[in-house]
């Protein structure tokens, strides 16, 4: 039998482990102390120093002139996934088919380095004057149940293999770019069937599996807009369940845009009210993400009882994302965290199941701040 409370203490240690592995991967060597680029900058700017690249004496310091090592490395990291948890199952609006009865919901994100330019471990796959960086993803989520016993029901697995590339020349208009190559695999670690007698989704014990290759590129800027991510996913044929053709995309594009951070402080020079007080020196940022999902033909496909089917409509194929995270100055390596979803379940075998939920709770923040 599971409590809820080692469940969620175990939980807790997972993800701090998690955002320990990610601080340190994002540290870099500078007089013995880690610094992210942000922080690199502003250090560099106040002395007068140069940034990562050459930038001539006298000229205000660009984000990687170059893109050497160190740089790259924590441009990467620092946009990388994220681990996060949320308490229970949000506030949910009007079409949302999420079961509401979660006591919490959480996703361990951790990234293994294996190897990179400056071992020489693939130097086929780079062309002259790029630099590459191997590394395996991990990500784990999982959503506990108020049920007695409080199960978690189907958690899901998506390891990878992932590759990063990058011109290690000089960026125009100091902005840097890299691009990603990545093999996944997505289950839950069930082997029940997919589907009940009567043709619906096995929610509980019911398999999900599928594997795919991801190719993105990505872009920092220096405006409003910090960053901006353009992915295509493309699942492969005959590595899912025989319930998930029909029902479940084959491919997608997705964009997604995180806005630079901001000081409530900044805009409001005279804060009287308390609550507003309190959050005025909070560093806040704000993620969009859109998709659209291509080759699905049904929203449900019931096999047993074709009358319950329901078709996939284009309006459907379109899901979006707006995530909001805000750190406390007090705090290191974690932020509060606030999420909407609408479009479709993205937890595994819950596919079928329309989203539109606010939830909330804490992130990591990949040494971003």
């Amino acid at each position: 039998m599971c409590f809820a409370p080692p469940a969620v203490l175990g939980v807790l240690m997972i993800f701090s482990c998690a955002v320990f592995a990610q601080q340190d991967a994002t540290s870099t060597s500078d007089s013995g102390k880690g610094r992210s680029t942000t922080k690199y900058l502003e250090g560099a700017a106040k002395r007068g120093e140069k940034s990562a690249g050459e930038t001539p004496a006298g000229a205000p310091p660009k984000p990687c002139d170059v893109m050497d090592e160190r740089c790259a490395r924590t441009i990467i990291t620092e946009n990388m996934e994220q681990s996060y948890i949320t308490g229970g199952s949000g506030k949910r609006f009007r079409g949302d088919e999420i079961r509401g009865n979660s006591l919490y919901e959480a996703q361990v994100f951790v990234n293994l380095p294996w190897c990179d330019s400056s071992h020489g471990c693939l130097r086929w796959v780079a062309p002259a004057n790029w630099k590459y960086w191997l590394d395996v993803p991990i990500r784990l989520g999982v959503r506990q149940s108020t049920d007695e016993s409080r199960p978690v029901r189907t958690p899901s697995y998506n390891p990878g293999l992932r590759l990063f590339l990058w011109d290690a020349g000089d960026v125009k208009g100091g902005a840097p770019y890299y691009f990603s190559l990545g093999l996944h695999h997505y289950s839950n670690g069930q082997d029940g069937p997919s589907a009940l007698a009567d043709g619906s989704a096995n929610t509980r014990t019911g398999s999900f599996n599928t594997n795919y290759f991801e190719l993105a590129g990505h872009w920092l800027l220096q405006g409003p807009i910090q960053w901006i991510r353009l992915e295509l996913r493309q699942h492969f044929y005959g590595t899912w369940e025989p319930f998930q053709r029909d029902q479940y995309e084959k491919r997608h594009a997705a964009v997604a845009m995180r806005t630079k951070e901001y000081l409530l402080s900044n805009y409001v020079s005279d804060i009287r009210n308390p609550v507003a007080g309190y959050f005025k020196d909070f560093r806040s940022y704000m993620t969009v993400t859109g998709s659209y999902g291509h080759g699905r033909t049904f929203v449900v496909k019931n096999e047993v009882d074709p009358s319950r089917n329901v078709e996939m409509r284009e309006r459907d194929k379109l899901s979006a994302t707006l995530e909001i995270v805000s750190k406390p100055p007090s705090w290191t390596d974690i932020a509060w965290y606030i999420r909407y979803d609408y479009g479709f379940d993205y937890y595994n075998i819950d596919f079928q199941s329309r989203i539109s939920r606010v939830q909330f709770g804490i992130v990591s923040t990949n040494s971003r701040f």
